[in-house]
């Protein structure tokens, strides 16, 4: 599924602009990508949409950059799921309740994030939304509409999501490297030089 990078705004543009493209042209170099469309067919993007992160008309989402740490095989340094999706946070919590496998209902894709929700605020012994959307960043109406299948949860109240259910692990240093692809950049460069 092709994402189209979010638009950038603000003071930083510059910044972000040549950190996006750092991560591009790291990227591209790594994987000996001979054009921006084999990178882009990589990101999941169009090749329009590199385009227009090279011409800094946009910048790249944190989802492309999550999407990278967790292809990458690098996502669980910061947390032992797979992946951050709704239904791996839902997996875990099942099996830390002792829900067995075959008592799991097919969930939809809207549906596996209200059973998550349910799952969370049960695991965490709380009483009111509130108290879970205390925990998670959210707000209490947020929940309702999650609860309804009106929404999903969003990448960063997953990741306090995660956060709750790891607190050992470093949530401050995961949210920086899908926030910003210059940390991003850095940190894969490093990888690949320990790991080749």
């Amino acid at each position: 599924m092709n994402q189209t990078p979010i638009k950038t705004e603000g003071q930083d543009n510059s910044i972000i602009h040549q950190n996006d493209v750092a991560l591009l042209d790291f990227l591209k170099c790594h994987f000996e990508f001979t054009t921006d469309v084999k990178l882009a067919t990589y990101l999941g993007l169009t090749r329009h949409a590199i385009y227009k992160v090279r011409a800094g008309d946009v910048a790249l989402g944190n989802s492309v950059r999550l999407r990278l740490l967790e292809n990458a095989g690098h996502f669980q340094q910061f947390i032992p799921l797979p992946d951050l999706s709704a239904s791996s946070l839902l997996d875990d919590i099942q099996k830390r309740m002792g829900i067995a496998a075959d008592k799991k209902p097919n969930l939809g894709d809207h549906n596996c994030d209200a059973e998550l929700l349910a799952c969370f605020k049960q695991h965490i012994g709380a009483n009111t939304d509130e108290a879970v959307a205390g925990k998670i960043g959210l707000k209490r109406t947020s929940l309702s509409m999650l609860r309804k299948g009106k929404a999903k949860f969003g990448i960063a109240p997953r990741i306090q999501l995660a956060g709750v259910l790891y607190p050992d692990a470093n949530i401050t240093k995961l949210e920086t490297l899908i926030n910003d692809s210059g940390e991003l950049a850095q940190f894969l460069q490093i990888i690949t030089h320990n790991h080749p």
